[in-house]
């Protein structure tokens, strides 16, 4: 709660004011990026098959993750300022694997094959997989 004034009063505050508190508080960045890396990382496992990333690999996540946060929370702020339709914000969980693809990779989300539900790509191939894991070995080599 905030003081206003000489009167003591206390007030909440506004949504807004929480939100941009947020983007620059470290603390709570690290603490959604740890729990944004960890579902990432369940993805790649479990959608592309990829599993043990390179020390490379996981910092790239990790600030990539970060990054998804603060737009997210960015978005947040413009939607509840009515300046930003709510349904045209980011996927943050699909947004930093598709992202760490196309950084690394130069894989686009729309270069995936395998179906489709909503902004995540399920059932991808195991071609795919082994296309990626393939590729992942050989960017480590150099």
């Amino acid at each position: 709660m905030e003081k206003i004034g000489d009167q003591g009063e206390s007030l909440p505050k506004t949504a807004i004011e929480r939100y941009e508190g947020k983007l620059n508080d470290t603390d709570y960045l690290n603490k959604m990026s740890e729990a944004y890396n960890s579902d990432a990382k369940k993805i790649l496992k479990s959608h592309f098959g990829q599993s043990d990333l390179t020390i490379i690999e996981q910092v790239k996540l990790k600030e990539i993750a970060k990054t998804c946060i603060r737009q997210k929370l960015e978005e947040i702020i413009l939607a509840l300022k009515k300046e930003m339709p709510a349904n045209k914000m980011i996927d943050i969980r699909n947004e930093i694997v598709y992202r760490w693809l196309w950084e690394l990779y130069d894989i686009k989300p729309s270069d995936i094959p395998g179906r489709r539900y909503g902004n995540e790509t399920l059932d991808v191939p195991e071609d795919f997989r082994e296309y990626l894991r393939r590729l992942r070995n050989d960017s480590h080599l150099i």
